[in-house]
């Protein structure tokens, strides 16, 4: 059985394909993981691909931010998250740390720096993506 993955970064999967984060979004796609994601994730992936520096990335001519974002969202199963208390007060970080509780994920793959600076969340290593690929591997 695949083990559950709560990435944080997704986007850089969608666009560089020599990053780990896009072996992690291929090993899912293998069902080699499963990706896990939440509402609020979804639509901070959604600004993040509607930003002006992600334009020069042509995915395809009918391709937008809401459609790669709905394309993640199938290949992930998305979960409804639980309030959580505040845990990274520098970042609004939680989302993540919810989805990861909801999810009962094994790992969350990350490069933010407040997220890494954790170590751990409820027993739930934080690692960057290249740690967690090269672990699944």
């Amino acid at each position: 059985m695949a083990r559950r993955h709560a990435p944080t970064a997704p986007h850089r999967g969608l666009f560089c394909r020599r990053q780990p984060e896009r072996t992690i979004l291929e090993l899912a796609r293998a069902s080699r993981l499963h990706l896990c994601t939440s509402p609020p994730l979804l639509a901070e992936l959604q600004g993040v691909l509607a930003r002006e520096k992600f334009r020069p990335y042509p995915l395809s001519a009918k391709t937008n931010a809401y459609d790669v974002t709905l394309g993640y969202a199938a290949l992930a199963t998305v979960f409804q998250t639980p309030t959580i208390a505040p845990v990274v007060a520098a970042d609004p970080d939680d989302a993540v740390l919810a989805c990861t509780e909801a999810s009962k994920s094994a790992y969350i793959a990350s490069g933010d720096r407040h997220l890494l600076a954790l170590g751990r969340y409820d027993g739930v290593p934080i690692v960057n993506a290249r740690a967690f690929v090269e672990a699944e591997l």
